[in-house]
């Protein structure tokens, strides 16, 4: 008698599924990661062009401000208490009906604060406040609120002014002379998105002699 050849069977073993399974498993994983740091990476690009931008108007509207500064203003800075502990610089213009015009405050005259403001991140927010003078006011109409503060850029590791004085070739941190300007103006102003300060210098309109 001739004994049956059972034929071979087809298929894969439980070993060879669990490897199989094993490998998808690593490539998804590494499929995974790339695309987490590609998006991540394109997230970080894409703020750090929205602040460089950002940066670049605010630097465009200060020259502005600077350069054409009405010659009657009075120009002054000063170094004060900052709120939750250390000091701040605020710069203030004094009947400068066009400082910062951009934001829609007209040609009221009256005082103008650019001082940085604490965030709850620990961080900073440039800010301006503006108080009318009620003559500025239209048929003088009474102010109805209290003036806030209205903020120009936000996450800011640090910002500073320092002010040439002409008379003395030298730069300070503080002018408190309102009748005479500083000819240039140096701002320091440092985001997280870089690692190093930007340093920007501007011309300063002359006052006009009283």
């Amino acid at each position: 008698m001739f004994s049956k050849i059972k034929p071979a069977t087809s298929g894969f073993t439980l070993v060879e599924v669990v490897l199989g399974l094993l490998i998808l498993a690593l490539l998804g994983a590494v499929l995974f990661t790339l695309v987490e740091t590609t998006i991540g990476a394109a997230a970080q690009l894409n703020v750090k062009q929205a602040q460089t931008q950002e940066l670049n108007g605010l630097i465009e509207i200060c020259r502005e401000t600077f350069a054409t500064l009405d010659g009657r203003s009075q120009l002054t800075s000063s170094v004060k208490p900052a709120q939750g502990g250390g000091y701040a610089q605020e710069l203030r213009v004094e009947d400068g009906p066009l400082v910062f015009s951009w934001r829609g405050a007209g040609t009221e005259t009256g005082i103008t604060t650019i001082s940085p403001r604490p965030q709850a991140n620990g961080l900073l927010a440039f800010c301006l406040l503006h108080e009318p003078d009620a003559d500025s006011l239209i048929d003088g109409t009474e102010k109805l609120e209290k003036p806030k503060w209205f903020v120009l850029m936000r996450d800011l590791k640090k910002l500073e002014w320092r002010f040439f004085d002409s008379r003395s070739n030298a730069w300070r941190k503080e002018w408190e002379e309102g009748g005479f300007r500083p000819s240039m103006i140096e701002m320091v102003i440092q985001s997280p998105a870089n690692s190093e300060e930007t340093r920007v210098v501007f011309s300063v309109l002359p006052a006009t002699p009283q």
